[in-house]
């Protein structure tokens, strides 16, 4: 493709991913199963740095199983009898797996903590530290996978499949679980930046957005045809909702000409958590075209911002810098970033700009639609920006197998997804046009 020649995005590839592509797309798909059960989905938290051991706040490490880390926030919230906004923690893990990670506390007995004794969850260390932990306060996660009924004849696509991607780095996509469990969760993210707050709400409460309870379709019937008299009626609904659907109803019951209003009554952190949804989704449709360019995301471009292995921060890179840039790029020590929208986000130039102003435009979206969610149905939310590494190395790999099991260890940097890893060898989202017959050079 010339470096002139228009920008075209595909729209295949899954709702939240459009124009996903593969960096092993040579290898054929490799048919298991995943997920049998929670111990076939082992994560474990590599911290950005160790706890001091002095401080008023207390660093939990704990072993969770088949539990949300919001789900364990709450646990532990209800144990000690404090709020949840008063605990932090370094990132979200997966709800079906056996996980490993920090969560902090401020001024709580540390004998009372070690005594906790909760339904899938385990205290396995307490130890002191001065700050809150932050989404981010993270290095990276280290996986152990369990893939079965693996035929041995496939086992060479699996090596060729992860040695291609130890060499090359794994394309660094948002998996499906940021997205919901429909993968939409990111129209609500636009609902908000479009200022749409009555459309938000109710979306919120939807069959297709909204969690689970036994009054959810009543709540969703009075906000979208019910009177005024029905929604002052809707705090007694209350006991049958969701956490955040009752603080919802009991908001729109308080004023009921003015669904709107009720946006408040979601928290901050789950409207935050959809907007970032709808960050991400742009950032894959980026990652996705990057992916159609000649040599793919491993090469990178006059322009780029990237990101340089041990330094802060990024760095838009000139044409001069062009050779030394590719060959620290093939050593896995840089890489090309794309977008993370909001208020403050670095901006490439030539090729990469085109191409990250095409994603924008394909969701009928401009970068100043972040930066200005303050004044709109975000309701003073501040939508930060920054760049996300388009590939990341794959680190401490190994393989064993016993019979038609696979097992599979690996390391992966902070906001980076085992299963975005998993789908490079079985590839179910975006299977290759003529995936019946393998193309020159396919391993079988």
């Amino acid at each position: 493709m010339a470096d002139d020649a228009p920008v075209e995005l595909e729209a295949d590839g899954p709702a939240w991913a459009p124009g996903y592509r593969y960096a092993t797309a040579d290898v054929r798909p490799v048919p298991f199963r995943f997920r049998d059960r929670p111990e076939d989905f082992v994560v474990e938290e590599t911290p950005l740095y160790p706890a001091s051991g002095e401080g008023t706040h207390l660093y939990l490490t704990i072993e969770k199983r088949e539990l949300s880390t919001l789900d364990a926030v709450r646990a532990l919230a209800r144990a000690l009898g404090r709020e949840e906004r008063e605990f932090g923690f370094a990132g979200r893990k997966d709800t079906r797996a056996v996980t490993r990670q920090r969560i902090s506390i401020e001024h709580a007995d540390p004998d009372v903590v070690r005594a906790l004794e909760l339904p899938g969850l385990r205290i396995l260390g307490v130890e002191r530290h001065g700050n809150k932990l932050r989404v981010g306060h993270l290095a990276g996660n280290r996986f152990e996978l369990v893939l079965r009924d693996v035929e041995p004849a496939v086992l060479p696509r699996i090596e060729a499949g992860l040695e291609q991607l130890e060499r090359v780095g794994l394309p660094n996509y948002y998996g499906s679980q940021r997205f919901g469990r429909q993968g939409t969760t990111w129209k609500l993210g636009k609902l908000l930046l479009a200022g749409d707050a009555d459309a938000y709400v109710r979306a919120f409460v939807s069959a297709e957005h909204g969690a689970h309870s036994p009054g959810r379709a009543e709540l969703e019937r009075v906000l979208t045809s019910g009177t005024p008299s029905a929604r002052r009626r809707l705090s007694k609904l209350a006991q049958q909702l969701s956490v955040e659907q009752a603080a919802l109803a009991r908001q729109v019951a308080r004023r009921p000409n003015s669904i709107g209003s009720a946006v408040r009554a979601i928290p901050l952190r789950t409207r935050l958590f959809h907007v970032s949804a709808l960050q991400s989704r742009v950032f894959n449709r980026v990652l996705g075209a990057r992916m159609d360019e000649p040599g793919g995301v491993v090469t990178p471009l006059a322009g780029d911002v990237v990101s340089v292995r041990g330094e802060p921060g990024t760095r838009r890179l000139e044409a001069a810098d062009l050779e030394e840039a590719r060959r620290a790029a093939a050593a896995l020590e840089l890489s090309p970033t794309g977008p993370i929208h909001g208020a403050r986000c670095a901006e490439p130039s030539g090729r990469p700009a085109e191409l990250e102003r095409a994603a924008l435009v394909a969701e009928g979206l401009q970068p100043e639609d972040f930066g200005a969610a303050a004044g709109r149905a975000a309701r003073g939310m501040e939508v930060r920006g920054t760049r996300r590494d388009l590939r990341v190395p794959v680190r401490e790999l190994r393989l064993t197998c016993e019979g038609d099991v696979v097992r599979l260890a690996f390391a992966l940097p902070a906001g980076s997804y085992a299963t975005t890893l998993l789908e490079e060898l079985r590839k179910t989202h975006a299977p290759p046009r003529d995936s019946a017959r393998p193309r020159r050079g396919q391993i079988q």
